[in-house]
């Protein structure tokens, strides 16, 4: 089954020996990674010079637009529960958290 929402690493700067993205415990150090948005996953540089990324999630191109509507939506309402749900100083930590499973509401 295809993942609904992919996320995209581009590195901008950084030596392609020391700078990438992590997977599990994958290296990946291509100049554009392409995962699966649920995958633990983080930009890693472990070289002496700055790294750059731009990373940015999108749909996948598979899904039609009644599909990215509904999901959409979905993601708006677990959104609006969070911010009822917990107080302000709580509430970043929590929508960015991406572990986080939606029934720990």
């Amino acid at each position: 089954q295809a993942a609904s929402l992919l996320t995209c690493s581009l590195r901008l700067r950084g030596d392609p020996q020391h700078a990438g993205v992590r997977r599990h415990d994958d290296r990946l150090t291509d100049d554009v990674v392409l995962v699966a948005a649920n995958a633990p996953q983080a930009p890693f540089n472990d070289g002496q010079d700055d790294a750059l990324f731009l990373v940015f999630d999108y749909w996948h191109p598979d899904l039609d637009p009644d599909e990215v509507d509904a999901l959409e939506r979905f993601l708006r309402l677990d959104e609006q529960f969070a911010l009822r749900r917990y107080p302000p100083h709580d509430i970043l930590p929590v929508l960015l958290d991406t572990e986080r499973p939606l029934s720990s509401f």
